[in-house]
């Protein structure tokens, strides 16, 4: 068993995050994957994120504006990274970063921050987890 379980003081059920009980006391807990990475070992992030990103460029014809793939995933990558150091040096928010790095993307691209198309940056975070790129396999995970 992981965490606490069983009945709190107002009598309401803690489920474990990772237990099943056959107890009427206990909830009944299923997950259908359980999955963990430690410091890039299982799961290929960069591949993931580059074929998220190419996806993503196809998706909402980005080579209209003169971009190749590869230069906009270039831009974004610089840009990622700088913003994720900046949120682990807790100077801006998750969601501040979530939302700036695609509209800054574009204008490194030479383009207005109005063309970063509507709704990308959520299509990423909703896209990257279900690839399946891992490390040191020829087969998906």
């Amino acid at each position: 068993m992981i965490g606490p379980a069983g009945p709190n003081k107002a009598g309401q059920i803690r489920p474990s995050r990772v237990t099943y009980y056959l107890s009427p006391h206990y909830a009944f807990v299923k997950y259908r994957h359980i999955f963990f990475d430690l410091d890039h070992t299982l799961w290929d992030f960069e591949t993931n994120a580059d074929e998220t990103l190419r996806h993503l460029f196809e998706l909402h014809d980005l080579q209209r504006h003169g971009i190749a793939v590869e230069k906009f995933i270039q831009e974004y990558s610089d840009i990622n990274h700088g913003l994720w150091r900046l949120y682990q040096n807790n100077k801006i928010t998750q969601q501040q970063l979530r939302s700036v790095r695609f509209p800054r993307t574009f204008v490194q691209l030479g383009l207005r921050e109005e063309d970063s198309p509507a709704g990308i940056s959520e299509q990423f975070t909703d896209i990257l987890p279900q690839k399946r790129q891992c490390f040191r396999t020829p087969t998906r995970c």
